[in-house]
């Protein structure tokens, strides 16, 4: 059986939050202040341009987008709070995502596990598809392991097993 429920709206709601953030801080600040980052503005661009020759142009010109979105905001939170301060709120919304996911697996598993022939039985947690679970881990194992090397301490080294145990049962080949 399919899920019909609330949480179907999740990528949406991420989206217009994402957007949301973004426009209060440009409102809050000297957003003409915000240096750019070329290299990061030309990838990004790439990734917009590359929507041309995709087989999904729709959807790649939508995660092009909410990357730029992401990019700008936090561009912003850094001139306005300090690399430190973002990295304190990526490690919590990495966590919070993460936690979110577990719970969404087990406390309401008929939308965070997976159904139909194809991906039965594997885990999407929070997001709409086992690939998004997947690719989602794999970063903030990343981003979790770099902390890791740094500072060794005990929460990153935690954030980073559950990464890898998300993104192992989410089974995503992506």
């Amino acid at each position: 059986s399919t899920y019909n429920g609330v949480l179907n709206a999740v990528p949406l709601l991420w989206i217009g939050a994402v957007l949301a953030l973004l426009a209060a801080s440009l409102l809050s600040t000297r957003w003409w202040r915000v240096k750019p980052q070329w290299h990061l503005i030309c990838l990004v661009s790439l990734g917009l341009l590359s929507s041309l020759w995709s087989d999904y142009p729709r959807v790649s010109v939508r995660v092009g987008l909410l990357m730029l979105a992401s990019y700008l905001l936090i561009s912003v939170q850094v001139s306005m709070y300090g690399a430190r301060a973002a990295h304190e709120s990526i490690k919590a919304s990495l966590n919070l995502v993460l936690i979110a996911s577990v719970l969404t697996i087990l406390l309401v598993p008929s939308y965070g596990i997976s159904v139909g022939l194809e991906h039965e039985g594997r885990w999407q947690g929070v997001f709409n598809h086992k690939n998004s679970l997947g690719v989602f881990s794999a970063f903030s194992f990343t981003y979790f392991a770099w902390r890791w090397q740094g500072e060794r301490r005990v929460a990153d080294g935690l954030s980073c097993l559950l990464s890898a145990f998300l993104a192992w049962g989410s089974e995503s080949g992506s």
